[in-house]
């Protein structure tokens, strides 16, 4: 999709930007400026070529709306979703990490906050460019396991990110770096 693109395709993008772009765009189903402006700000947020053209890459970046669908044997897609707008975005690597430290905890992890659009995040003051705007981050809690203890399985399994704060863990997919909050 670019500029001058009409249709339903338009609309259901106008819908997403509308929702993760301050300012966004309107739904009218026509590509015009303003919604190319709103994909060229979304591009350079995602690190991507920033063209204003919604081409493989960008939509693979675009969050969506939850569907109840299984992402792993114990993740669904809506445990994912913003808390504000309900779309999701969750980098497959971060799912395959999860899984892995839910099978090392042998318990269920309780994914507190996972994809934050970015007024969500600016709203809860997160990070200016948080790695849960990019889908690769999520704050977790294991029933009887502190978050220090979640730390050093989430270590183990491979992700990179990770903070302890009193009640949780966040946990990423890098740079490595670690935290107490």
């Amino acid at each position: 999709m670019k500029l001058g693109s009409k249709g339903s395709d338009v609309a259901q993008l106008q819908t997403i930007l509308a929702k993760i772009i301050p300012g966004g765009c309107s739904v009218d189903g026509e590509f015009g400026p303003t919604t190319q402006r709103a994909v060229m700000k979304f591009q350079d947020a995602s690190g991507l070529q920033v063209d204003g053209v919604v081409g493989q890459a960008t939509q693979d970046k675009l969050p969506h709306q939850a569907q109840d669908k299984a992402l792993s044997a114990n993740f669904n897609e809506p445990e994912f979703a913003c808390k504000h707008c309900g779309l999701v975005h969750i980098e497959p690597g971060l799912i395959v990490k999860l899984q892995a430290l839910r099978t090392a905890v042998g318990k269920p992890v309780t994914i507190n906050s996972a994809y934050r659009c970015p007024s969500h995040n600016k709203n809860i003051s997160g990070a200016p460019r948080s790695k849960h705007m990019l889908g690769q981050a999520v704050d977790i809690q294991v029933n009887g396991m502190t978050p220090k203890q979640v730390a050093l399985v989430a270590t183990k399994v491979g992700l990179l990110g990770i903070g302890t704060y009193p009640t949780f863990t966040h946990v990423d997919l890098g740079p490595k770096r670690a935290w107490k909050g």
